[in-house]
């Protein structure tokens, strides 16, 4: 899916980095503050959003280098720590979310159903020639 209203480059950013809307608001709350450290927990009360799922998001960002983990499970909390240049792609793909908070949203919803639909192919059943 391509919007022409958003530039490639951030497309490319929230196709590569960003799993679901969850994951991408709780980036958001820790780049907020980058001197805080959050739990899962804290940060799927400020989101709104489930627990496990915070958690599974948060682990994903500090995989890609974006959150840095502080601790260990279960009390394992994160800092915003990433490169100066995936600082600027976030600060830039922030600025373009508040004004194009919609087709972003169908950007980061089209990469859920894109891997559902490559699951779900794996199962379709093929005919041998």
């Amino acid at each position: 899916m391509t919007d022409p209203l958003i530039p490639e480059d951030i497309q490319q950013f929230f196709l590569r980095n960003i799993d679901s809307i969850v994951q991408w608001e709780a980036l958001l709350l820790l780049r907020a503050d980058r001197s805080k450290e959050l739990t899962a927990k804290a940060v799927a009360g400020s989101i709104f959003a489930n627990e496990q799922e915070t958690a599974n998001s948060l682990a994903q960002l500090a995989a890609r280098e974006i959150l840095v983990p502080i601790g260990t499970q279960p009390s394992v909390s994160y800092r915003y720590q990433p490169n100066a240049g995936m600082d600027r792609s976030i600060g830039r793909a922030a600025d373009l979310y508040r004004q194009y908070l919609i087709p972003i949203t169908h950007l980061i919803h089209s990469k859920s159903k894109t891997k559902v639909q490559e699951f779900a192919d794996a199962f379709k059943i093929r005919r041998k020639d």
